[in-house]
């Protein structure tokens, strides 16, 4: 992640006590994602911005993955050897799509709307199956 990430993240987490307040208009939250990209972009490096857009494609992944609607929840060997392969240069997604077996239809529609909303490739949210 990059420090820009980190202090976003930060500063989330510092400003916790808001969090129930941005519950409302869930259906902006493509519309405000990607409009925090760009005026980020606007200020701040590719090497700065990228990782924060791609950690927010990880958080919405890891949470629709953390309720288990499409089957049975990966194993921890299998998370273990995505997380190796995306080390190692090579997306998650990509090399492992089993793993997001058990996101449902609704969770894996708003993930690439995500994504194409952060003009992210289709590598980077889950496979459709």
């Amino acid at each position: 992640k990059s420090e820009l990430a980190e202090e976003i993240f930060r500063e989330t987490l510092n400003k916790k006590d808001h969090w129930n307040q941005w519950r409302g208009n869930i259906e902006k939250i493509t519309e405000e994602c990607q409009e925090s990209v760009r005026m980020l972009r606007a200020y701040f490096p590719p090497t700065e911005v990228d990782p924060f857009q791609a950690s927010l494609m990880e958080i919405a992944t890891n949470i629709a993955m953390a309720y288990h609607e499409g089957g049975p929840p990966p194993s921890t060997l299998t998370i273990f050897l995505s997380r190796l392969r995306e080390r190692f240069g090579r997306k998650q997604y990509e090399s492992l799509p089993a793993l997001h077996a058990h996101i449902s239809r609704a969770e894996r529609q708003a993930i690439l709307a995500l994504a194409e909303a952060l003009h992210m490739p289709a590598s980077s949210s889950p496979k459709s199956t």
